[in-house]
């Protein structure tokens, strides 16, 4: 979250900069911008993106979904923006597991923020040694959420391969095994790798997490983002463009 304030701060402090630019560049130029539309003139040399019929606008309003230009010249060859990953917070909503080993091993640890895989520093789950058959552990998320990735953490600590073959799954409904599976197990390549990362695009209040056969299930730490990350950016972006917009149209008049 502190990374995408900082962000969003850069972002709100270019977009300031350039516009002052756009409006100085106007307030000197020595043609008309053509009625009240906030246009600089490209007679006296164009420092942002010129349109094919001659009219010159800020480079910000280039690939901001407004048709500046009015050949929609502006809104051409625009690059996707990668999506930007938000985080659902799972800190402190409430979990369970289908049983637990001891104190150190309660399905809480989960969900504290501590992603240590030492078992004995007390951030992992543990389920029961007596009770080993399609051990399952699930969180509530209070609210429908669409999950578009969920990221395990492993036990580091020894015993890596119990994670082989778990299912997650995300849904609405708290027989968390009825709802639909996420795209992939996690495989042992991954296991390997460290990344226990599994694509999902599913929405609904649970997360669960379960292996298909007779085992114990540990879990350091479970993390899932949002399907919406990259349409909150953009909004975002738009946004200040467009209040900027209006601003410059608004003075100019």
């Amino acid at each position: 979250m502190k990374g995408f304030v900082i962000a969003y701060v850069v972002l709100f402090s270019t977009v300031i900069i350039n516009s002052v630019w756009a409006w100085d560049s106007w307030e000197s130029s020595d043609s008309s911008w053509g009625g009240a539309s906030p246009y600089i003139s490209a007679t006296t040399g164009c420092s942002g993106f010129l349109c094919p019929n001659g009219r010159c606008i800020s480079a910000l309003w280039k690939c901001d979904g407004d048709n500046d230009c009015g050949d929609y010249s502006d809104e051409q060859s625009c690059p996707t923006v990668a999506p930007l990953q938000i985080e659902i917070s799972l800190i402190g909503k409430p979990t369970s597991q289908s049983s637990t080993h001891a104190s150190q091993g309660t399905s809480d640890h989960a969900v504290d923020g501590n992603t240590n895989g030492y078992y004995f520093s007390d951030s992992c789950t543990h389920t029961a040694f007596n009770n080993v058959g399609n051990p399952w552990w699930a969180v509530d998320m209070q609210q429908d959420e669409c999950v578009d990735k969920v990221v395990l953490y492993n036990r580091a600590d020894c015993c890596e391969e119990r994670l082989e073959g778990a299912i997650v799954r995300v849904g609405s409904n708290p027989d968390y095994g009825q709802n639909p599976e996420c795209e992939s197990r996690v495989s042992m390549d991954q296991i390997r790798s460290g990344s226990l990362e599994i694509d999902c695009n599913l929405s609904g209040q649970y997360i669960s997490v379960e292996l298909p056969r007779w085992d114990l299930l540990t879990l350091c730490e479970v993390k899932a983002s949002s399907c919406s990350g990259n349409d909150k950016r953009m909004s975002e972006e738009t946004r200040l463009l467009k209040w900027l917009k209006r601003e410059l149209e608004t003075d100019s008049e």
